[in-house]
This record gives structure tokens, C-alpha cells and sequence, in this order.
């Protein structure tokens, strides 16, 4: 019975004194407490109470039936093994060995960033440079789209649109010295 009587004055002596304070162990640790973030949510209201108040509007539903695109959607990102694929042995598109290194090291530096385009005979109608890079690096296996529904004038109109259009674009010079400049600094 006197446990219960004790318990309390013992609380009431320790909250007096106060939360108790580790000694500090490093220089480290030696420095002001931080304090905690509290658990508390603070919900931002507006006119009238309501919730959301500054924030901005909600994005409407999606539609349950999504409309048709006019453009072509590709099918699912799928492995393969490199082997799998074939070259097109017509791509007026050459790679030296100079460009596949770099490509490879692209590949390791950011990843995987644009998968092989292939037609429904596993032929490549973009990623030839990719695919070498990938062999040089030792890699087994490859992220590729399948893009079945091109015609045959379609792939080859495609593989060299592919590679010719990145060429007709041009540099605006005073942006590309401002990001070179941040990317050294």
C-alpha cells in the first residue's frame, strides 16, 4: 500500500526537477539541443474555416474512360537478352569506338535512360550505339520497346528520322555556357 502513496510525491520530485540531461560524450554532442519536431499536423484553412485554404485546387478525376491518343502509345518496357536482338544491317548511322565509350559512360553515370527500339522481329530500329555500349559494359540483358505496328517504310523512315532530328536542333549558346558554368562549379 505505500507504493501507491510514494508514487505520486516520486513523480512530483522528478517533475521538479525537470526532463534529465545526458553529459555530453563528444564534442559533438556538446553543442545546443535541437528540438523535436512535434507530431501535431497543422491544416491550413481558409475563408470560413474551410480546409485547403491557400492551397491549390485539386486535380479533377481522372475519366473512367480514357480518350483515344492520336499518336501511336508504345507497349510495356520489357529485359531481353542482348543476343536476342539484331542489328539492322542497313543503318547508315556509325559508332565509333571513341562514341561507344562515351556512351557507356553515360550509361553508368545517369543509368538506363532510353530503352532499345525494336520491331516484332526483334530487329533494332533505335539503340545500335546503346546496344554496343551494353556489350561493352558486359551487360547481359537490355531495356527494349517493342514497336510491332510499324510498317516496313516505316522503320526504315524512322531510323533515320531518328538519328536526323536530334541534328536539326540547335543550342541557345548563352544557356548552354550558364549550365556548363554551373555544372564546373
Amino acid at each position: 500500500m505505500t507504493r501507491k502513496t510514494e508514487a505520486p510525491a516520486v513523480v512530483e520530485k522528478a517533475q521538479a526537477k525537470g526532463p534529465k540531461r545526458r553529459k555530453a560524450t563528444s564534442k559533438k554532442a556538446a553543442g545546443p539541443r535541437r528540438e523535436r519536431p512535434t507530431r501535431k499536423r497543422e491544416v491550413a484553412t481558409g475563408e470560413g474555416g474551410k480546409l485547403g485554404g491557400n492551397l491549390p485546387p485539386a486535380a479533377p478525376p481522372a475519366p473512367a474512360v480514357l480518350e483515344p491518343s492520336p499518336v501511336t502509345l508504345p507497349g510495356k518496357l520489357e529485359h531481353w537478352p542482348i543476343d536476342r536482338l539484331r542489328p539492322y544491317e542497313r543503318s547508315p548511322r556509325t559508332h565509333s569506338a571513341e562514341q561507344v565509350t562515351k556512351i557507356a559512360a553515360s550509361l553508368l553515370e545517369f543509368g538506363w535512360t532510353n530503352p532499345i527500339l525494336v520491331d516484332g522481329d526483334s530487329g533494332i530500329i533505335a539503340g545500335h550505339g546503346r546496344l554496343l555500349a551494353a556489350r561493352e559494359l558486359g551487360m547481359t540483358t537490355v531495356p527494349v520497346i517493342e514497336l510491332a505496328h510499324l510498317t516496313e517504310a516505316q522503320k526504315r523512315a524512322y531510323i533515320i528520322a531518328d538519328n536526323r532530328l536530334a541534328l536539326d536542333a540547335g543550342w541557345d549558346e548563352n544557356l548552354l555556357a550558364e549550365e556548363l558554368k554551373a555544372l564546373e562549379g
